[in-house]
């Protein structure tokens, strides 16, 4: 029998192995007591069934009572100025709609005593200075669309911030944030509006870059940002250096004037898209970066030569693309520079967008011992003009790399060259093109 009066027993005794199934009660009985009791909630005592037990569970969380560590998440809220009347008449801070990072910040400060979590209403707050996301917060707007679907943290008129949102880093005496996690807003730069400053989104940085603050309870400060659009900024819409262990998953940054991604080292990119940026829509100038399923389309807007995916001067620890896609970029679709052991799974649609037949789908410069596989295609109809005529341009000492493409345009016709030979081409490679033409084709070997 269990220890527990209920009509359970009854059953338990009947059924084979009656013995068992009465230890089994007990178990789950006590686990579900000792859950309540680790948090806090109230009646105690014993219940007839589990489900009673369960309901009390239930009531005294709706209650939002307890004991001990609290039943519930505790929440700071931060109503805009053009928010609900609900969510004003319930907030802890309500914003003006001149200097909002001032209730933000004290918000974030406050949530560093109570562990609480920060969330923000729907509307637009307008900040003129930075605002600080401190070690361990949790930060949450209601939507990346502009209101009243979501939240958005629009820069105010000539502000001239160099930075919109900054991660804090250590002043030398204590500790690095860690462990933030952000979601569910957007961030308008309101780059149409600004003179000076480096007009960047969001900047996570560490002090040092490369070796830990003495203060730090961790190497690295693995944040996570999670569905965040960052659009309109004067400079780089996510910049990041030093140690991170960052995960970015489905952030959008569009027409930023700088670069749109430009990652710290170890950062995770899962479903980030980057469009219609003035400079190269994800900048990899630090090792061991992840890319899973992220597309840059439209980027090069101010300098035309700059690529969808361009890594840069990295040297050690590699850098992995899988299933990426470069579309209608002004310069190349993936361009590696300077750097040893990429890796580039994906797509590259349309780019040199700039110029037809200036940038290939893939650009090689001083690159070594790399694995690219990229389908390469034009799109554009019967007359062009096709952008993207080429495959692959490989220059500079780009050696012992494995190259496997293929290169067509989609109406058919039969496409330009695979392989850019103007200003040299880099021998001792292997791998081939396969140039589709029609129903025909051919194989053109990259050695």
């Amino acid at each position: 029998m269990s220890t527990y009066p209920t009509a359970l027993d009854t059953w338990s005794t009947k059924a084979p192995g009656g013995v068992v199934a009465s230890a089994h009660i007990n178990a789950l009985q006590s686990a579900v007591a000792a859950t309540q009791g680790a948090i806090g909630t109230s009646p105690a005592g014993v219940y007839e069934t589990v489900a009673a037990r369960l309901a009390g569970i239930e009531a005294a969380l709706a209650a939002g009572g307890g004991g001990g560590g609290g039943s519930k998440v505790p929440e700071l809220l931060v109503a805009a100025t053009d928010a609900p009347a609900a969510w004003k008449a319930s907030a802890d801070y309500v914003c003006d709609g001149v200097a909002d990072q001032v209730q933000l910040q004290a918000a974030v400060d406050a949530a560093g005593t109570s562990w609480a979590r920060v969330v923000l209403s729907p509307g637009t707050f307008t900040i003129n200075g930075e605002w600080v996301w401190k070690h361990s917060r949790r930060i949450k707007g209601q939507g990346r669309g502009t209101h009243p679907l979501g939240t958005v943290i629009r820069q105010a008129n000539g502000a001239n911030l160099d930075t919109m949102i900054r991660v804090y880093a250590s002043n030398g005496t204590d500790s690095n944030a860690h462990r933030i996690h952000a979601e569910h807003l957007r961030l308008d730069g309101n780059k149409g509006n600004q003179t000076g400053g480096a007009g960047r989104g969001i900047v996570s940085v560490t002090n040092p870059a490369w070796a830990a603050s003495p203060q730090d309870t961790e190497w690295d400060s693995l944040h996570r940002f999670n569905n965040i659009d960052i659009w309109y900024c004067r400079g780089d819409g996510f910049y990041g250096d030093g140690r991170s262990e960052n995960d970015l998953f489905q952030v959008y940054i569009r027409e930023c004037s700088g670069n749109g991604f430009v990652p710290s080292t170890d950062t995770q990119m899962v479903e980030c898209i980057a469009g219609v940026n003035g400079l190269a829509g994800f900048k990899i100038t630090q090792p061991s970066n992840r890319l899973v399923g992220c597309k840059a389309w439209w980027n090069g807007q101010v300098v035309a030569a700059s690529a969808g995916f361009e890594i840069n001067n990295v040297r050690y620890g590699g850098t992995a693309l899988a299933g990426c896609e470069a579309q209608d970029n002004w310069g190349p679709g993936f361009f590696i520079t300077g750097s040893t052991g990429t890796v580039i799974n994906g797509v590259a649609d349309s780019n040199s967008r700039s110029s037809a037949g200036t940038y290939p789908a893939v650009d090689l410069w001083e690159a070594r011992g790399s694995i690219i596989d990229v389908a390469c295609s034009e799109r554009r109809t019967t007359g062009g003009p096709y952008f993207q005529a080429n495959a692959l341009r490989c220059r500079s000492n780009s050696t012992l790399n494995r190259i496997n493409l293929s290169h067509q345009y989609m109406d058919g016709t039969t496409p330009g060259a695979a392989i850019m030979t103007a200003g040299g081409y880099s021998t001792g490679n292997r791998g081939a093109v396969a140039v589709v033409s029609g129903t025909g084709g051919s194989w053109v070997d990259v050695t």
